[in-house]
């Protein structure tokens, strides 16, 4: 396989996890709809964040281009980190909404 294939399949597994993320923004803004009025504005807060950090993902995602090692070393280190940081503004989210 060549790096190019190699990358291009992990591309297509972050767009995947991205579009699951998606979905799950979608289930949390439902949540806090639902969620009383005091509560809300701290969720709605937290909500606002994941969403920040999704489109910092995406526009990450686009703007790698390049195949070469240095390039896609850096690239992927740095959107590990991202999706690291975004999967626990989710989880804290959601541990926040179960309180409520």
């Amino acid at each position: 396989m060549q790096p190019t294939d190699n990358n291009e399949n992990i591309r297509k597994t972050l767009n995947d996890r991205f579009d699951q993320l998606a979905l799950t923004i979608d289930d949390l803004r439902s949540r806090i709809r639902e969620a009383q009025h005091q509560a809300r504005a701290k969720l709605e807060l937290q909500l606002a964040e994941c969403e920040r950090q999704q489109r910092e993902a995406k526009v990450k995602l686009r703007e790698f281009r390049s195949d070469s090692s240095d390039a896609w070393s850096t690239f992927k280190g740095g959107m590990e980190t991202t999706w690291n940081d975004l999967r626990k503004t989710i989880e804290d989210t959601y541990s926040e909404f179960k309180k409520q």
